[in-house]
């Protein structure tokens, strides 16, 4: 009998979560957080994963009580037994005095143990049965580990975009004010309008609206980041990361054979099966028989021997020693059924299996198309930003030759801002597509 073995994750090589590591740095300073510090303490404060822990603590208990059926039951007995009248117990022989068979007082203290000797691998299964269990329950806890790590990674990701807008949209700010001011110089000097000073002004109010809406989502990040590492929001250290991952070059077919071997919704179809198969081997030994022994020594009065001379009342040692060979001959096609149902829930585990297969192999795919598809827009967002810085270098030039109006650098100077906004969020919808495509595998934990 076997099943999955519990899986080492240390053991196992996954370029992927190798690249996230490298590419994914924080600032090590005593005042901020690694991006592992970040998964490490939700991980320590998940409840789930405590409960997981004490059910693994009881399951282990299960085993060891699966076990004492190895070993011989013991028990202690003591009786005491008062008779009377006396004289229904007497017996006269050949006219002389009668004399007693049994004492009044009657004492019996004893030792009972009791072991079964062969029973066809019953107790092997039964142990295994909660083995498997145990397994199960390991191999969940290894399905929320990585679901976990994975929400704490998107959170932090999430905050380090925001961020990078927030400074993005400070940068945008400060270059509108000094736009600003060279509007008011060309108002002064006569070459300018209200119009553009008023213009340039809202797209200033505009921008300061987007930033504070910015800080806004970034501090209810900041909150719940806090509660999942267990701190207040004013103590949360800062989380830095870089969005500098390189190209991954994976293939599917090799995630794809990772995934079938770790991914928890695959081990726990495993697991289903495992335990099935255990049950049917089990229900197939209903009607096995059983061997067991008995054994019993201690001391009793009530030995006919001397009894004309008083001896009954004395306590002597004794023993029994005893086998008994039981065979089940008819439970009414109780077994018979059992199998049958049994037979029938593995087809259906069965089929949970397939199931998950297809699952996890529309993942890998749906996962590597977005890491696929998230790397080839980096060029042309990258493109478009120096498009954009040029373009907006130009009108700035322009407008002081007077060939284009004050609106049209406004209208540069937004698009210049977006063009960084958006190759940012591509750099880090490339590095989230990749820690999603690590959660498709079912990788380990960022360490």
């Amino acid at each position: 009998m076997s099943w999955p073995a519990p899986i080492n994750y240390r053991k196992i090589y996954f370029p992927l979560i190798l690249t996230c590591c490298v590419s994914i740095t924080a600032a090590q300073g005593p005042d901020s957080l690694s991006l592992g510090d970040v998964v490490q303490k939700v991980l320590q404060r998940s409840h789930a994963l405590r409960q997981v822990k004490f059910q693994l603590s009881a399951a282990d208990a299960r085993t060891a009580q699966a076990k004492a059926a190895y070993y011989p039951s013991v028990n202690a007995d003591a009786s005491y037994v008062n008779l009377g009248p006396m004289d229904n117990y007497k017996l006269s022989l050949g006219g002389g005095s009668p004399f007693s068979m049994v004492p009044q007082n009657g004492y019996d203290v004893h030792l009972d143990a009791n072991i079964l000797l062969y029973d066809f691998g019953k107790r092997n299964l039964a142990i295994n049965a909660t083995k498997i269990s145990a397994l199960t329950l390991q191999h969940n806890a290894a399905g929320i580990t990585t679901g976990l790590a994975f929400q704490a990674v998107s959170l932090v990701t999430t905050m380090a975009m925001m961020q990078q807008e927030i400074d993005i949209q400070n940068e945008n700010i400060g270059s509108l004010a000094r736009h600003w001011d060279i509007v008011k110089k060309r108002l002064a000097a006569g070459v300018g309008t209200d119009y553009d000073v008023l213009k340039t002004q809202a797209q200033i109010a505009a921008a300061r609206a987007l930033l504070l809406d910015l800080k806004n989502g970034l501090q209810k990040l900041r909150i719940s980041l806090s509660v999942l590492i267990g701190v207040t929001e004013d103590s949360l250290p800062a989380v830095k990361i870089s969005f500098d991952a390189p190209e991954f070059k994976g293939r599917s077919d090799s995630l794809l054979a990772v995934a079938l071997k770790q991914r928890p919704e695959i081990i726990g179809a495993q697991d289903a099966l495992a335990a099935l198969l255990i049950q049917e081997n089990l229900s197939k030994k209903d009607m096995a028989p059983t061997l067991s022994a008995n054994l019993s020594a201690g001391y009793k009065n009530g030995f006919i021997e001397n009894a004309t001379k008083g001896g009954l009342d004395t306590l002597r040692f004794n023993w029994t020693a005893a086998a008994a060979l039981h065979f089940p001959l008819y439970d009414g096609f109780k077994a018979r059924y059992r199998e049958k149902e049994i037979a029938e829930s593995r087809k259906a585990a069965d089929e949970a299996l397939a199931d998950a297969r297809d699952k996890v192999r529309a993942d890998i795919l749906s996962a590597l198309s977005d890491v696929n598809t998230a790397y080839a827009r980096l060029d042309g967002s990258l493109l478009q930003v120096t498009v954009n810085a040029e373009a907006l270098r130009l009108a700035r030039g322009k407008l002081q030759a007077g060939t284009i109006t004050n609106d049209d650098v406004l209208n540069a100077e937004q698009d210049y801002a977006q063009a960084k906004t958006n190759y940012m969020r591509d750099r880090a919808r490339y590095t989230l597509s990749l820690f999603a495509l690590d959660q498709a595998t079912g990788a380990p934990v960022v360490k």
